[in-house]
């Protein structure tokens, strides 16, 4: 009998989410407002979920032995995810980043509106 009751399979990253208050220009650089770095990447996101809702969740994937693999490792153990189908090793761990636009102006945001009904 196995452990777990689901096996998520697939990719882990470490997402990294800027909030910025505007959007960069060509070659411009724009300093970050807020920073979120946190565990990621459908597969390993899947078994958090399944964990959070009571399931037995084990992840089956790779996370790298750097800093963020190590991180990332962390957070899946404290969710109670089970990582004995995880491969290890020494190539980066995959990295993904957002910028975040917040626009202090009401002018900047994008609106839609209904059709009317004729």
């Amino acid at each position: 009998m196995r452990d777990w009751d689901v096996l998520c399979v697939g990719n882990a990253a470490w997402d990294v989410v800027l909030q910025v208050d505007r959007h960069p220009g060509p070659d411009d650089k724009v300093e970050a407002v807020e920073r979120l770095t946190c565990g990621g990447g459908p597969a390993a996101n899947a078994a958090v979920g399944c964990a959070r809702l009571g399931l037995r969740a084990a992840f089956a994937g790779y996370l790298s032995g750097d800093v963020f693999g190590t991180l990332h490792r962390a957070e899946l153990e404290n969710e109670g995810v089970d990582l004995s189908f995880v491969s290890t090793g020494n190539a980066p761990m995959r990295v993904s980043t957002c910028l975040l636009y917040t626009s202090p102006s009401p002018r900047d945001r994008t609106r839609s509106r209904m059709p009317s009904s004729a």
